[in-house]
């Protein structure tokens, strides 16, 4: 039972709760980020079967594939990020108000340790960010077409329809819906953690041959990581798994995790 944290950069991990994990992605390039005397705290994803090099397209991707192929073991398994983490808090607006009042009580916002997902697996399948509304108004498919290629999005339907035609309903049914999870963000056991992973690069590694990147910027270079953030509903709708939502908190040290200096910075932007 493991949490990996995916991180691009040195992280200082201080703060987090028992069964985290760093997990480098493009190591290679990224390594010399890391301290020499601090890198034995970080596993790679350039070792063993990995598609490393493929970082700047796949972003966290890379870790979750290298987490698949390499893993030993049956444990439970999720990822995520150096800056994004699951709070002990479920997604609901009782949630939201335990997480405050828990905060200006006793300090830091309270982490998710793994022995906590691992509890909540109990009765739930997989555990997974809150469920966010698309802004706007708008639909999966239309924020997609916003915000990147909308040819990217149609060809991954077209690769559904002819390699996994029993998810089509499924992936129609959250394109045209006004919610999903966000930040390939999750934990669940090793036997569905396989499942997904298996699926899901199934159909990147068939998009990534269709899809022409060469003239599109750094930031839409990561094609490939958002496709799979809508992807994920996709297969948790289809395979009718129990979800259990955790509202996620963002943190880089102990500071942002105090609810004190969030409403003190908040007060702060308003006056200005």
């Amino acid at each position: 039972m493991v949490m990996y944290v995916i991180t691009h950069k040195r992280v200082a991990g201080s703060f987090w709760p028992a069964g985290y994990q760093r997990l480098l992605v493009g190591a290679s390039q990224n390594i010399t980020a890391i301290p020499q005397e601090e890198r034995k705290n970080y596993l790679r994803d350039d070792t063993g079967e990995n598609i490393a090099t493929r970082n700047a397209q796949y972003s966290e991707l890379t870790g979750l594939y290298w987490l698949w192929k390499n893993l030993p073991g049956t444990e439970n398994v999720g990822i995520t990020h150096y800056r994004r983490h699951f709070t002990v808090q479920p997604d609901s607006l009782k949630g939201k108000i335990n997480e405050y009042t828990d905060g200006l009580i006793h300090g830091p916002v309270r982490l998710a340790s793994a022995q906590f997902m691992d509890n909540l697996l109990a009765d739930s399948d997989v555990v997974v960010t809150n469920n966010q509304v698309v802004p706007g108004g708008m639909t999966v498919a239309e924020e997609y077409a916003q915000a990147h290629n909308a040819q990217d999005l149609q060809v991954v339907h077209g690769i559904i329809q002819r390699r996994f035609p029993d998810y089509k309903k499924a992936f129609e049914s959250v394109m045209t819906g006004t919610r999903y999870h966000h930040y390939n963000m999750l934990y669940t056991r090793r036997s569905l953690f396989n499942a997904y992973c298996e699926w899901l690069f199934n159909i990147l590694f068939e998009a990534e041959r269709d899809i022409d990147i060469s003239n599109y910027d750094s930031y839409q270079q990561r094609v490939f990581g958002f496709l799979s953030e809508r992807l994920m509903d996709v297969w948790l709708r289809h395979n009718h798994l129990r979800v259990k939502e955790l509202r996620v908190v963002k943190a880089e040290n102990e500071d942002d995790l105090s609810i004190r200096n969030r409403l003190h910075q908040r007060f702060i932007k308003k006056q200005s």
